[in-house]
């Protein structure tokens, strides 16, 4: 098999056609501008011969005769066919196309023209993407494209992924990530250089997945490179540096209000009882006459630094000749944390090599990579409880200085905040992640014309490791007789690492051929993935010095140690046809039939076909007569995909055995011995889920782009979506139930896109706007029989919140006599109402019910605006959200709570003198009922961000060094510069639950393009 392979391939490297003996030159140049275009392509009508344009917009092309007609192409132009008519030199002036109806768009395993696309895809240029300067790329995605979904929750350097990315929303109770490619391949696009992205393209609707099969039902995001372009080399550098803050922070009380509110809070509970806090007390806490006994610190701010350095640097070059270029690039980015400690910074670099083989063959070599490194302090930080952030939050302002009177640190029970980011030792990771692709592309015109073949190699690995060195600290607490060292455990160690490589191969037909006014293209293709991983770790504690962080230096009295390793793999084949008739009627059915090992060898692969229909009206005869009507496109799209990824757990089909306690056996010699226990109950019929899709779209361009739309409605039907009936099934049965392909939900929106080109004199401008909607309902999932239509899952959204409808405050002891009693509790005045929804006077579980909305935004948009004159350009991205709810607990919701802090917000609190408060009554009652999840609670997380803005200005050619630079210009630019939100405590993008998260950061950055 291996030597038929290599034949193949030798043949395709060598198969070759006679040239033809004529030379035609000319230049391709900009008709506005009379600039040279660089990398036009110029083809032969009806043949395969073609160039492209060097840096001087000049090509050279051999024909049969000088009778021949030329194919002249150039991405944001109009196309033009030129016949030669016997001359040697042609000069060809372009006209630029504002409506971008000639624009190519990536598709799935290929490339369309955008006006005979008929599925829903959307696309973005990498200089849009660029100007955003986010650090993570899927941030920089929201309010750019329509369709995509996401909320920022956290930003920390280097784990600052949205902990959702959609595309349309939630339509499954699993994983909804969708399928990520980069130039072809399934890859990581997070930590890419977003200056070596050419375009990124969002496929939405089946008839345009249906080709990734098994893999297709979330949606898929296509991530195309910049690849090299004729020329002599020429070298591109973008960077900035700059400062980030918190956008919003939370406020907290000082220790004079938190002492006033704390006795307020006691004399609630027990109005007999004496003030924690005497008079004196108050007094030394606001004059800050005794800061040691008396300590007023705010542990936010003593924390987090006021601003922290950001910045990018990027070198790229590209050039060579007709049959040999390339692009280059090197990349730097480095993120400083906002508390002391925390650093990320990475390397980028991308290799992108084109060579002509021969006239029928070409090869493609793809190599890039990212090296990236993080480093926090030894304790943990955002994401997790018990780190930084938990305990800045959490710590009263007068628990304790934050050192001593004689310069030791301060304590209560062993940790301080500020010690911990630069006393406790270090967490450092390391990823190494390399990405190689080889493509072999070989035209067969001369055996059938307008077919060709492409095989594809791409080998990824990567090597991930982890140090985390804890090492305690002396702290003291203050006592009557002096300070009293507090008890300090030994340091431990925890380091591993892991590796990995994913192989992917594809073979491709492709078959394009045009026949009068019909045009006919047939992709059929192969493709295979595999995956590998490993991962070892090892752990020792007690170690009895600082000074060697090695795992040899501990002792082996207390230590463990982990490895493991994990396969996957894909395989799968697709079809396509595409049909043009007259760039009026286009019609495109695909398929893709593939399967995972995740599942059954009986039920492995699956079948998932798509359709598409698109009618240009504007091609008409009885509208071509209307001049200003560039596009007008009716399409309508269904098909079925699927998703493997089901679970967290592979292998559902089998019946997993885990180990269990040690018994101990042997009487008087007893021996431990590992037990062993049946898990969850497997299930042989696990299968993918499964999504019918519905899509209706219509696109126009008018007046050469002075203004287009584009609008899409949507329908989402997902089947077998894995979930367990332990609600309906009573805790008797004996066993975990195993998971099955049961539930099902329902997702339905619309997307509107608007466009506005102008040009008046040298002032030119643009408004754009695009608008998400999607809104989901669960219908099925397992439940309780007879429970009451609002205590029901089904038929509410997922991610719904639950919990008790709040109707104010009680204003007075008869509203408390007349309400419904709540078992173990004596409610009081200013205490929180909930509502009795079953009617039997008694708040309990039973009145629980949906309240609100989701945690994610049915509504996402933006509104990119901008403009250029005489050198300068402004651009400016306005992003929001609306639709959802974010539910604030912990600190935020009770004061106090286990001795913690209280904040700003609590000052507006409920007393006779303010029966209208925000908050209600003060209590130190740690299970208050007032911290269950209620109506009460929930926060219109709607919002409207100045996303970004960039100004920048470019120097005429007259004041920079002519045989130096080709290019200069400096700018300005901006990220979340300006939030508007009902949501006061954090940002409106915050997690629910208690704010223990590293905020979302505001940027100013000073930047320079230079081309040389």
């Amino acid at each position: 098999m291996k030597y038929t392979l290599l034949g193949l391939v030798c043949c395709l490297l060598f198969c070759q056609r006679t040239v033809a003996q004529e030379t035609v030159t000319g230049k391709v140049t900009d008709a506005a501008s009379g600039e040279p275009l660089v990398g036009a392509t110029i083809t032969v009508v009806g043949e395969d011969a073609s160039t492209t344009t060097n840096e001087e917009g000049v090509y050279t092309l051999t024909v049969r005769s000088f009778d021949v007609s030329l194919l002249v192409r150039y991405i944001g132009y109009n196309s033009q066919e030129v016949a030669l008519g016997g001359k040697k030199m042609l000069d060809i002036a372009m006209v630029a196309s504002d409506s971008a109806l000639e624009e190519v768009v990536v598709i799935g395993y290929g490339t369309q023209a955008k006006q005979d696309v008929t599925g829903s895809v959307s696309a973005v240029k990498g200089d849009e993407i660029v100007r955003s300067n986010a650090p993570n790329l899927a941030n920089a995605l929201v309010g750019r494209l329509p369709g995509i979904v996401a909320v920022q929750r956290n930003a920390e350097p280097g784990d600052d992924s949205p902990d959702e990315l959609l595309i349309r929303g939630r339509s499954t109770l699993n994983n909804n990530a969708p399928l990520i490619l980069v130039d072809g391949i399934p890859r990581d696009f997070s930590q890419i250089d977003p200056n070596e992205i050419e375009s990124l393209s969002v496929l939405k609707d089946a008839s345009a997945t249906a080709v990734y099969g098994i893999r297709g039902a979330n949606g898929v995001i296509l991530v195309t490179t910049k690849r090299g372009k004729t020329g002599k080399p020429s070298f591109t550098y973008n960077g900035y540096a700059g400062i980030q803050n918190p956008s919003q922070v939370p406020k907290y009380l000082n220790s004079y209000d938190f002492a006033r509110l704390y006795n307020e809070a006691a004399l609630n509970d027990n109005p007999d009882a004496t003030p924690p806090y005497s008079a004196e007390d108050l007094q030394k806490y606001r004059d800050h006459s005794s800061p040691y006994t008396h300590p007023d610190v705010d542990w936010y701010n003593a924390v987090i630094k006021p601003d922290a350095l950001q910045q990018r640097h990027s070198l790229s070059s590209t050039g060579g000749s007709e049959h040999l270029n390339y692009f280059l690039l090197l990349g730097y980015f480095d993120q400083q944390g906002m508390y002391r400690s925390v650093n990320f910074s990475k390397y980028n670099f991308r290799a992108n090599i084109n060579a002509d083989l021969s006239n029928t063959t070409k090869l493609t070599v793809g190599l890039g990579g990212e090296l990236g490194d993080w480093r926090h302090p030894g304790v943990v930080t955002s994401r997790e409880d018990g780190g930084i952030f938990s305990t800045t939050t959490y710590l009263p302002p007068n628990a304790f200085p934050i050192k001593n009177e004689d310069g030791s640190w301060a304590s209560l029970w062993g940790t301080n905040p500020v010690a911990d980011l630069t006393e406790a030792g270090y967490r450092k990771n390391g990823a190494r992640n390399i990405q190689t692709s080889f493509t072999i592309d070989q035209k067969f015109d001369f055996w059938v014309k307008g077919l060709s073949a492409k095989v594809i190699y791409a080998y990824d690995f990567g090597f991930n490791n982890y140090k985390n060195w804890y090492t305690p600290y002396q702290t003291f607490i203050p006592t009557g007789d002096g300070l009293e060292e507090i008890g300090v455990p030994l340091p431990s160690l925890d380091e591993g690492f892991d590796q990995y490589n994913n192989r992917t191969f594809e073979t491709h037909i492709n078959y394009n051929r045009t026949f009068g006014k019909h045009e006919l293209g047939i992709l059929a293709l192969y493709t295979q993935f595999a995956s590998y991983s490993n991962s070892l770790s090892g752990y020792r504690s007690d170690f009895p010095s600082k000074a060697l962080d090695q795992l040899f230096a501990g002792p082996r009295t207390n230590i463990n140690n982990y490895g493991g390793a994990s396969e996957s793999g894909r395989e799968g084949v697709v079809g396509r046809i595409n049909y043009n008739y007259d760039q009026r009627y286009l019609v495109e059915a695909s398929f893709g039939y593939n399967g995972s090992e995740n599942f059954a060898p009986s039920r492995r692969y699956g079948f998932f076909p798509g359709f598409s229909l698109g009618w240009n009206m504007a091609n008409e005869a009885f509208l071509k007569r209307i001049d200003y009507i560039d596009m007008l496109k009716i399409r309508g799209s269904y098909g079925e995909v699927g998703n493997d990824l089901v679970s967290d757990r592979r292998f559902l089909y089998r019946q997993p055995v885990y180990y269990g306690s040690d018994y101990v056996f042997g009487g008087s010699s007893p021996t431990p011995v590992q037990s062993l226990y049946i898990g969850e109950l497997a299930n042989p019929y696990v299968t993918w889920e499964r999504a019918r899709k519905t899509n209706f779209g219509v696109d126009a361009s008018f007046k050469g782009g002075f203004f287009g739309f584009r609008t899409d409605v949507f329908f989402e039907q997902r089947a077998n979506i894995l979930a367990m009936r332990n609600q309906s099934v009573p805790v008797t049965f004996g066993a975990s139930l195993p998971v099955e392909n049961i539930a099902r939900v329902r997702n339905h929106g619309v997307e509107v896109e608007l466009r506005h080109d102008h040009t008046i004199g040298a002032f030119n401008y643009f408004v754009n706007a695009n608008y998400t909607f999607t809104r989901n309902k669960i219908a099925f999932i397992d439940e309780p029989a007879n429970i009451p239509a609002y205590r029901q899952r089904t038929g509410k959204p997922m991610g719904q919140f639950f919990g008790y409808v709040s109707e104010g405050l009680y204003q007075t002891q008869e509203e408390i006599d007349n309400s419904p009693k709540i078992v173990g509790v004596e409610p009081r005045l200013g205490d929180i109402r909930y509502k009795d929804l079953n009617g039997d006077n008694v708040i309990n579980s039973n009145d629980i019910s949906a309240i609100g909305k989701s945690d994610i935004p049915e509504s996402i948009f933006g509104i990119t605006l901008g403009g250029s004159y005489k050198g300068f350009d402004l651009n400016v991205l306005l992003q929001g959200a609306g639709g959802y709810n974010v539910n604030f607990q912990g600190e935020a919701t009770l004061e106090f709570i286990y001795g913690s802090s209280a904040m700003e917000h609590h000052l507006d609190r409920w007393t006779p003198e303010n029966p209208n408060a925000s908050y209600p009554r003060l209590s130190l009652d740690q299970y208050n009922y007032k911290q269950e999840t209620s109506s009460f609670w929930l926060q219109d997380a709607a919002y409207l961000r100045l996303k970004n803005a960039e100004l920048g200005y470019t120097f005429p050619k007259s004041l920079i060094p002519e045989n130096v630079l080709k290019r200069l210009r400096i700018y300005l630019t901006g990220t979340n510069l300006l939030t508007w939100s009902k949501v006061k405590i954090f940002d409106p993008e915050a997690p629910s639950g208690a704010p223990y998260f590293y905020p979302i950061q505001k940027t100013m950055m000073v930047g320079l393009n230079v081309e040389f």
